[in-house]
């Protein structure tokens, strides 16, 4: 069951990941095309590449959370015995955790303020764009909560052997 909804969450992370790329890509192909071939530029463009981005960049992080990509100064950590390397792991990942619940948690107030303003081209709620810290830390939280088991399981498989 929880490997199933592991891969479900994987799947929607990439899809979400892949759309954000894709539209990303075109918008800017797009705006290419019309600016230098055409000679008319399209001015909705540009905007919907950014907030794309936006997606994009909150979404990578979540799959680089679940990769363990993310920059980390692990020297120390490396030459650590077992049992501490995990005790640290664990520390970590809670902090993370809180971190990530206390800008979910302030994500929501700005979503909520910021779904009368419409962005300037486009014309949706800017509430739309900003979805993607949520959305983006809810995915990280999962694949944090599941390093923070396997990280708790080792610990007590290191200290009951």
């Amino acid at each position: 069951m929880g490997t199933l909804i592991v891969r479900a969450l994987d799947g929607f992370a990439y899809f979400l990941l892949v759309s954000a790329t894709l539209v990303m890509v075109i918008s800017i192909l797009l705006q290419v095309f019309f600016r230098y071939v055409m000679n008319a530029p399209l001015y909705w463009s540009e905007e919907i590449a950014r907030y794309a981005f936006v997606w994009l960049v909150f979404i990578g992080a979540a799959i680089a959370s679940k990769r363990g990509s993310h920059i980390g100064v692990d020297y120390v950590v490396m030459h650590l015995p077992e049992v501490p390397k995990n005790v640290l792991a664990i520390l970590v990942n809670l902090l993370v955790l809180f971190f990530i619940s206390c800008v979910i948690y302030m994500s929501v107030g700005v979503i909520k303020s910021n779904m009368t303003q419409l962005s300037p081209a486009i014309r949706i709620p800017m509430g739309y764009v900003y979805m993607a810290i949520p959305i983006g830390l809810g995915i990280s939280s999962v694949y944090i909560a599941i390093s923070l088991c396997t990280a708790i399981q080792s610990a007590c498989r290191s200290r009951y052997s």
